[in-house]
């Protein structure tokens, strides 16, 4: 963690986002007490979710017989 005064952040606000955006926690001191803290967005990826895995609480034909009943009256 990085701990930077507000007069710096102004100063350097590029070079400080830049660190942020690589991972690191920034925290901005004013008049020596902490103001602010600018930490990383977490943004998940899309494949994180399909590593679940599926758990089915019936089996797939009773899963599917419903369905099978409301098709045979269309065919």
């Amino acid at each position: 963690m990085l701990t930077v005064t507000a007069t710096a952040l102004r100063n350097n606000i590029f070079a400080y986002l830049g660190r942020v955006e690589q991972g690191e926690t920034v925290t901005v001191i004013l008049n020596k007490k902490e103001a602010a803290r600018l930490v990383p967005v977490y943004r998940g990826d899309w494949r994180d979710g399909l590593q679940q895995e599926i758990e089915l609480h019936c089996s797939p034909d009773e899963l599917m017989a419903p369905v099978d009943e409301v098709w045979e009256d269309y065919v």
